[in-house]
């Protein structure tokens, strides 16, 4: 819609904010997977096969 008036390292620039919080969830999540296995059985109950 702008055009030409925005570079695209300009769009780069803006996204690293969201990028940067996004590997730092997935690192968390590798070392720590209870984080990703909380809410389900907070929700739904452990799981008992």
């Amino acid at each position: 819609m702008v055009g030409d008036k925005i570079e695209l390292i300009e769009i780069f620039k803006g996204i690293m904010p969201y990028l940067g919080v996004v590997i730092l969830s997935m690192v968390l999540m590798y070392q720590f997977p209870g984080i990703a296995l909380w809410l389900p059985d907070a929700l739904f109950g452990e799981y008992i096969p």
